[in-house]
C-alpha cells in the first residue's frame, strides 16, 4: 500500500514538474517571437529611413489602391536596375519571418495543451475541465490573429487608411459628427470595471499560491488568454462605433442640411428651380454625399470581413467558457452551499462583451437604413438631365447597397445575438445541471465508502 502511495505521489510530482517545464518552454517561445518581432521591425524602420535618405538618386513610383471610390496613392520607391536581388532578398526574409511567428505560436499553443493535459492529470478534475477546453480554444484565437494579420496585411492597412481618410473627409464634410454615444461609454465603463475586479481577483489568487508553480502558470496563461478574446472584442466594437459615426453625421446632414436647402428651392408647384444660385451648390454637396455613403458601405463591410473569422472564434470560446462555469458553480453550490461572487462577475463581463457588440452592431444596421426612410425618392426633378441622372443614380445605389452585418452566414450581428446567447446558456444550465449533481453525488459515496473502509 506505501509503495503504490508512493508511486501515486512520485506520479504526481513528475507531472507538475514536466508542465512546469512545458509552462517555462511556452514563455521562452513566446518572449523570442516577441524580441523578434521588435528587431524585424527596427530593421524595416533603417532600411525605410536609407531608403529616403538615397531616394533623390532613386527612381521613385507610387502604387495604387481602389477601395470604392477611394483612391489611396503611397509612394513606394522602385530598385534601380543594380540592386533587384535586394528586394527580393527582403520579400523572402518577410516570409520567412511571417512563418517563423505563425510557427512558434502553434509551438506555444500545443505546449500549453501539454501543459494542460498533465494539469488535468495531477490536479481537480472540475478546475481542469476548463482549462482544458480554455486550452483546445487558445490554439485557435492567437494563430488565426496571426495568420490574418500577415496574410492581409497590407489589405488591412490600406482598408485602415481609407477609413481614417473617410472620418477626415466626412467631418470636413458635415461638421457635427459624434463618435460616441451615453450607451457605448456606459458599456465600455461597466466592461471596464470588471475586467478591473477580475484582474485583481486573478493577482489576488495567483499571490495566494504562488508557491504553487503549476496554479501561478496556468492562472498567467488565462490572463493571456482572456486579454487575446478581448481585444478582438474591444477592436470589432470600436470599429462598429466608428462605422456608426460615419453614417450618423451622413444622415444627419440629409435631416438637416440637404432635405431644407432641397425644400426652399421648390416652387409653389413643387418643382425645383434649377436656374437658383443656390441649386449649383446643393448639387455638388449632394454629389458628395453620394461619394461618401457608398464609401461608407464599402469601408464597413471590408473591416467587417476582416474581423469575420477572430470574432467567431471568440463566441465559440467565450460561449464553451460560459457552460464549463455553469458546470463548475452548480458542482460548487452543491458541495459548498455557495457560489463566489467571481464567477458571477465572469458571468457578467461575458454577458456585457456579446451585448457591447450586439448593441454597436444593430445600430450600424440600423444607421445604415435610416436613409431609405428619408422619401428622396419623392424628390421632384425638372428639366436638368444632369440632376436628374445624379438623383437616379443615388437611388439605385442605395437599393443595391445592402449593409448587413453577418458572421459567416452563421447569424447576424445584432440584438437577436444577444438573445441567442442568452438562450444557450441557459440551455446548458439545463442540460449540465444534472450531470454537475449526479458527479457530486458519486464523489460524496466514494468518499464515504473509503472512510467506512479506512475505519
Amino acid at each position: 500500500m506505501e509503495e503504490a502511495s508512493t508511486a501515486k505521489a512520485f506520479e504526481m510530482r513528475s507531472s507538475v514538474l514536466c508542465y512546469k517545464l512545458l509552462c517555462v518552454c511556452y514563455y521562452f517561445s513566446r518572449c523570442i517571437g516577441t524580441i523578434t518581432f521588435r528587431l524585424k521591425r527596427c530593421a524595416e524602420r533603417e532600411n525605410n529611413s536609407k531608403y529616403l535618405q538615397h531616394d533623390s538618386n532613386r527612381t521613385s513610383g507610387c502604387h495604387n489602391y481602389d477601395i470604392g471610390s477611394i483612391t489611396i496613392t503611397t509612394p513606394t520607391p522602385i530598385a534601380g536596375v543594380a540592386e533587384p536581388h535586394r528586394f527580393a532578398f527582403e520579400a523572402c526574409q518577410h516570409r520567412t519571418f511571417m512563418w517563423f511567428n505563425i510557427l512558434c505560436r502553434c509551438i506555444c499553443c500545443t505546449l500549453f495543451s501539454v501543459g494542460a493535459f498533465y494539469l488535468w492529470r495531477t490536479s481537480d478534475k472540475l478546475y481542469t475541465r476548463m482549462v482544458l477546453i480554455q486550452a483546445a480554444f487558445i490554439s485557435v484565437c492567437p494563430v488565426i490573429v496571426a495568420i490574418l494579420s500577415f496574410r492581409y496585411r497590407e489589405r488591412f492597412v490600406v482598408v485602415t487608411s481609407g477609413l481614417l481618410r473617410l472620418l477626415q473627409s466626412v467631418e470636413i464634410f458635415h461638421h457635427k459628427f459624434e463618435l460616441f454615444q451615453w450607451s457605448h461609454f456606459a458599456f465600455l465603463a461597466i466592461k471596464i470595471l470588471i475586467y478591473a475586479y477580475e484582474i485583481i481577483c486573478s493577482l489576488q489568487e495567483m499571490v495566494m499560491a504562488f508557491e504553487d508553480w503549476s496554479h501561478t502558470a496556468v492562472t498567467i496563461l488565462e490572463m493571456y488568454l482572456m486579454l487575446s478574446v478581448w481585444s478582438i472584442f474591444h477592436v470589432t466594437s470600436i470599429v462598429y462605433i466608428i462605422i456608426d459615426a460615419l453614417f450618423g453625421s451622413l444622415n444627419d446632414y440629409i435631416k438637416h442640411n440637404f432635405i431644407p436647402r432641397l425644400q426652399a428651392l421648390q416652387s409653389p408647384f413643387g418643382v425645383i428651380n434649377s436656374y437658383d444660385t443656390d441649386f449649383e451648390s446643393l448639387q455638388n454637396d449632394f454629389r458628395t454625399f453620394s461619394e461618401l455613403l457608398s464609401q461608407v458601405h464599402h469601408v464597413g463591410l471590408q473591416l467587417h470581413r476582416m474581423w469575420e473569422i477572430p470574432v467567431l472564434s471568440a463566441i465559440f470560446y467565450i460561449y464553451c467558457s460560459n457552460i464549463c462555469m455553469v458546470y463548475f458553480m452548480v458542482y460548487q453550490y452543491f458541495a459548498n452551499g455557495v457560489i463566489e461572487f467571481r464567477y458571477i462577475v465572469f458571468m457578467l463581463k461575458i454577458f456585457f462583451d456579446i451585448a457591447l457588440l450586439s448593441l454597436t452592431g444593430h445600430r450600424v444596421v440600423k444607421a445604415s437604413k435610416l436613409i431609405h426612410y428619408m422619401r428622396l425618392e419623392n424628390i421632384v426633378l425638372d428639366e436638368n438631365v444632369e440632376w436628374e441622372r445624379q438623383v437616379e443614380l443615388f437611388l439605385y445605389r442605395l437599393n443595391l447597397y445592402d449593409f448587413k452585418l453577418t458572421i459567416l452566414n452563421f447569424f447576424d450581428v445584432g440584438n437577436s445575438m444577444s438573445l441567442a446567447f442568452i438562450s444557450g446558456i441557459f440551455t446548458a444550465f439545463s442540460i449540465f445541471t444534472p450531470f454537475a449533481i449526479k458527479d457530486y453525488r458519486i464523489q460524496k459515496f466514494l468518499e464515504n465508502r473509503n472512510y467506512a473502509v479506512a475505519n
